[in-house]
């Protein structure tokens, strides 16, 4: 790639050239992502079959409903407002009420709840979501970035090569700004599924 040349000629990096570099492969890797999307999108439409009336009459045609209008007679139009404002969606942030996660919670220090973790890895190794919710308890509930990532990279250490599960893990660490990992698992998962 030519992050690669540019990386030969520069010599030795700063931490902070390496993580602007992360970031526009990742940036690149997206926009990738998306163009393919974009073509296979197309190839779809183009494969749908168009409806079509056979008759020419106006009273067979078919048309998209007019959704204001379902609404304005689904509502009387003094509640139209009252309405308008009470559509709101919240989001409670998610608990995964599960037992490895009941048995985690009541330590008070973040290494003994570390090691309840590797008490519970032994039960629960083969389980991808175990890692999720455990990563995601230390990297949310206990606000430590150094276990919840090492979690994380455990489930990585499976060597499962599922496209789908490997995404989640880059999203995941892109989403905690880890971002030259990030680059590394959406590389993997590209070689696994060039189409992606």
């Amino acid at each position: 790639m030519r992050y690669e040349s540019e990386q030969r000629e520069c010599g030795a990096e700063s931490r902070r050239e390496r993580e602007s570099r992360g970031r526009r492969e990742v940036e690149d890797l997206r926009r990738e992502r998306e163009r393919l999307r974009g073509q296979r999108n197309k190839r779809r439409e183009t494969r749908t079959p168009q409806r079509s009336n056979d008759n020419d009459d106006d009273d067979n045609t078919i048309s998209e409903p007019n959704l204001e209008a379902v609404a304005a007679a689904a509502i009387p139009e003094s509640n139209l407002e009252t309405a308008a404002a009470a559509a709101v969606i919240s989001l409670k942030a998610w608990d995964p009420n599960t037992p490895y996660i009941t048995r985690i919670k009541p330590h008070t220090t973040n290494q003994a709840a570390y090691d309840q973790y590797l008490i519970e890895k032994q039960s629960y190794s083969n389980c991808p979501a175990f890692y999720f919710d455990v990563s995601e308890h230390f990297l949310r509930c206990r606000n430590d970035k150094f276990y919840g990532l090492r979690i994380l990279s455990n489930l990585y250490e499976l060597n499962l090569n599922d496209p789908q599960l490997l995404r989640v893990i880059g999203y995941k660490l892109e989403q905690e700004n880890e971002l030259t990992q990030a680059r590394f698992v959406f590389k993997q998962v590209l070689s696994l599924r060039e189409s992606e």
